[in-house]
């Protein structure tokens, strides 16, 4: 499905709470970008538990559930998942990447609320979920009848929106630095080709793993993790600007011990913000920039100097001190 408008993640909470409530709602949107995750913490804050469905893994029986024999008649009784006393959110995840069938039994849950006798408590909502067939995702046509009986949000993913949820939400401080200066690089689209790609959800991946690593993360593990959950070209611009920390080095054992890690980029700025926040590094330690002259403008708070090479010049009026070498 084509999206008209897009919304963002900031206004999914209102669109749910006003359209939810009163009609089912498919969410569009392309894979990582948080569909789930908004639907589930939209269920929590109305106190509603969230049963999620993932279409790809059901069969019409799973549904319909298994017929009993009462009274000389057969009854079908609908699964636990399903048949609860109290209000809830039945969120039918992956929707449109069920199989024809399986979508024919959430028919009468989507329109009708109800599935054989068993019809859903007063007050739950039916949220579904799924991704386009432009993503390269495994997606089927939904029938023309289920389309026009549910309202359509198309989400984007938005930079603004996570940063602002990643900074409360323990997201490792590299990925905060870069995102800030790269917004773009949140997301890209779905690759044709089996290879990784960058959405928030990969984003967070890596954060995990830059966590569990910690200080013993070396240069080769950085690039196996990026070339491991984010798109290529993002990767490779990320390894090159991440600051490696090794820790406060007193002035003289910095002599034959400084080592460049990756290719030699342009932003230095995030290793400087590191720095700035580390708790280890002494507030009145100075900071000694090593650079080939080639980099973005710098925001040093503290005292400092730059080190370049003979001939070199650095593209900005530095407030420190400039001492050449051969």
């Amino acid at each position: 499905m084509q999206a008209a408008v897009t919304v963002t993640p900031s206004r999914i909470p209102e669109l749910l709470l006003n359209l939810a409530t009163v009609r089912p709602v498919f969410v569009w949107g392309a894979p990582g970008i948080g569909k789930s995750s908004l639907v589930r913490d939209f269920a929590q804050s109305l106190g509603l538990e969230c049963v999620s469905l993932l279409g790809t893994q059901l069969a019409p029986e799973d549904l319909i559930g298994v017929p009993q024999i009462r009274d000389g008649r057969s009854v079908f009784c609908p699964p636990e998942a399903i048949a609860r006393d109290e209000p809830y959110c039945l969120f039918l995840d992956e929707l449109n990447a069920a199989t024809p069938d399986v979508q024919k039994a959430f028919y009468s849950l989507i329109l009708d609320r109800r599935i054989g006798n068993y019809e859903l408590p007063k007050g739950s909502i039916v949220i579904g979920a799924g991704n386009r067939a432009t993503d390269n995702a495994l997606a089927r046509p939904i029938a023309s009848a289920l389309v026009n009986r549910l309202t359509h949000v198309h989400l984007e993913a938005s930079a603004k929106d996570w940063l602002a949820w990643a900074a409360d939400s323990g997201i490792h401080p590299w990925i905060l630095d870069h995102l800030t200066d790269r917004p773009d690089h949140l997301w890209s689209k779905p690759p044709k080709t089996e290879e990784p790609f960058s959405t928030p959800r990969s984003w967070h991946m890596l954060s995990d793993a830059l966590h569990s690593f910690g200080r013993d993360l070396d240069e080769e593990t950085l690039r196996v993790l990026a070339h491991g959950t984010l798109t290529p070209a993002h990767a490779v611009v990320f390894c090159d600007v991440a600051p490696h920390d090794a820790g406060f080095l007193p002035p003289t054992e910095i002599a034959g011990r400084v080592r460049v890690h990756g290719r030699g980029g342009t932003a230095l700025q995030p290793g400087i913000d590191l720095l700035h926040r580390a708790d280890d590094f002494p507030p009145g330690a100075p900071i000694l920039v090593i650079t080939d002259g080639w980099c973005d403008a710098l925001r040093v708070r503290r005292e400092h100097a730059y080190l370049i090479p003979q001939g070199g010049r650095l593209p900005f009026t530095p407030r420190g001190p400039v001492f050449r070498v051969r």
